[in-house]
Formats: C-alpha cells, structure tokens, sequence
C-alpha cells in the first residue's frame, strides 16, 4: 500500500449529493466532486493511485450497491450506506457521522383575523375586567367620602365607563379638586393605560411581521393529525427504522409512505413539493436549505422534534482480496 504504482481502484461511485456530485461542463467534461469523492481521491493520491471515474451510477441506492460489494461484483463501494453497527471485515473507518431526520413543509401563516386572537388573549381580557371593576369600585367609593357622588350611578361601582376609557389609553372625566386618594387612584389608571396600549401595540406589531404559524407540528402524534404521510425509501424503512425504531413503527407506522424506487425516491424530493413531508440526512438538508434562499420563502424546513435516528454513521464498503 505504499505504492500502488498508478493502479486504477475498481471503484464504483454512486447514491446522492453531496456525497458525490456530478457535474457536465459546457465542453462536455464531467466532474466529480463531493466530500466522499475528495476523500477516495485523496487517499488514492497518497498511494499513488489514481480512480476510476467512468463508473458511477445515481440510480441504485447505497444498499443495493453495497450488496454489489458482498456478491463481489463490484470490488470497492462509494455510495456511503447508512450504517449504524459496522462490522470491521467490510468496512473502513467511518468519514461521517449525521443525524436523520424529517424535513416538514413550513406550517402557513394564521389569517389576518386571527392575529388579534393571538395578540389579545383571554386571560388578558379576564384580568382587564377585573382591574377595570377594582379600580372602578375604588374611584366611586372614593367619590362618596369626598362628597361628589353625584357625578356617578350606582352601577358604576362595578362598570365605571370613565375607568374603562382610562385603561384603554383613552381620556376620562376627573373629578374636580379630588383627594389626594383620587389622584392616586387617577395615576394608577394612567398608568394601566400605557401599559395595555403599548403592550399590545407590540405585541400587533410583532404578529404583523411575523404572523404566527397554524397547527405547529412539534411531535409524530402532532403530524398524525395533520394526515400528511412521510415520504420515505423502502430499504431505509426496512434497514433502519423497524431494526433502530421498532417502538416508533409500532405506533407510527401508517406515518411513512413507501417509494420503492431510490432513483424516484430523490427526484420526488428534489421537486419540493409540499405536498408531504421527507426523510432525509444532514448533509444533504444543508443543500435544500441553501437552495431555498434563492426562493420567495422557506417551503421546507428541518425538524429537530421528528429525530428518526441519531449519530448515524457513514462507511464506504471494500471486498476482500487475496495475497499470494
């Protein structure tokens, strides 16, 4: 292995960006690149090797080309199969670790109408009533021991129309030459309404440039009620989630929808189409969520809530050879 003498390495690169990325260039030159593709290269140089670029393939996933490598037909596999116990016959070391996850259609944005629900809340309602019958109940009792009940009704012990204004900001009649109690009662009113006014001043601020989203999916039990189903591959069902996650399939099994076809499986993802949520890697969100940048907004976004599975880690498979 110190020198391999310009041997070409039987490797065959294949699965999905950024693993490996093939581009065509105007003059008809294709090029390889991707982080797997630069570590192989990298290793093949250090040996003076060189590799095999003519054989690719973006059509089989990394299961079915790393059993290309068990059956030998292929000598050395750089698809990177999702492996989480790596058996040390196989394989190097692994190059990258990940996680797995959802990636979710971004929930819309409540109607108009429904951002002042939001911002003026029922509680709030609640405890402005119940301030407006104190404060109330305290400027009329105020006003009959200083004599000047004349000015107010028995009702307004408990609904004091001139403390309503007050609290909402507003201007309201004042007793004239009041107490000393009166006036402090006045300030607190004051007071009330600078706060209520300017905290729900923005607080509608806030909701209008940002509006709040409608039905937030934070849990499966969330996206189950949505009726939205996972897109997801078969082998990495089969592979990963009934052998990693046999609680979650037992409960949330009817959550993933089943693509047979890896080839079928990247292209529907690769459409964006928010119809229905996707599995996928890490690595690979770091492309979708730099291509949607480029867009009038976020169509997809990544869920850490739907974690399918942690610490993944990322191996590229060789065959044995004998030395004579």
């Amino acid at each position: 292995m110190r020198n391999l003498k310009g041997l070409i390495l039987p490797v065959l690169f294949g699965g999905e960006e950024p693993e490996v990325i093939i581009s065509n260039e105007s003059n008809g030159n294709r090029v390889i690149g991707g982080f797997l593709f630069n570590l192989l290269d990298t290793l093949a140089k250090k040996y003076n090797a060189r590799l095999n670029t003519s054989r690719l393939t973006m059509s089989l996933s990394p299961y079915e080309i790393h059993l290309l490598v068990l059956n030998g037909t292929i000598e050395i596999s750089a698809a990177g199969p999702l492996i989480i116990q790596v058996p040390d016959e196989w394989f190097l070391y692994p190059y990258s670790i990940f996680d797995w996850n959802v990636m979710l259609p971004v929930e819309q944005n409540i109607p108009v109408y429904k951002v002042f629900a939001h911002v003026f809340k029922w509680k709030a309602f609640v405890l402005i009533i119940v301030l407006l019958i104190l404060i109330s109940a305290l400027v009329t009792v105020s006003a009959y021991i200083k004599g000047s009940n004349q000015h107010f009704h028995k009702f307004d012990f408990f609904f004091n129309i001139d403390c309503f204004r007050g609290i909402l900001g507003g201007p309201f009649f004042q007793i004239p030459n009041a107490s000393f109690t009166t006036k402090l009662i006045y300030s607190l009113i004051f007071l009330l309404g600078i706060m209520i006014v300017t905290s729900y001043d923005a607080f509608l601020q806030s909701f209008m440039t940002q509006p709040p989203k409608e039905n937030i999916i934070r849990s499966f039990d969330d996206l189950q009620s949505t009726g939205m189903k996972i897109n997801a591959f078969q082998a990495d069902i089969d592979e990963l989630l009934y052998k990693f996650r046999p609680q979650l399939m037992q409960k949330h099994s009817n959550l993933f929808q089943a693509i047979n076809s890896f080839e079928d499986f990247i292209k529907i993802r690769d459409s964006l189409n928010t119809t229905n949520p996707f599995t996928i890697t890490e690595p690979k969100w770091i492309i979708y969520a730099n291509q949607q940048k480029f867009y009038g907004q976020q169509l997809y976004r990544w869920s850490e809530e739907l974690c399918l599975l942690e610490n993944i880690l990322l191996v590229t498979s060789w065959t044995h050879y004998q030395v004579d």
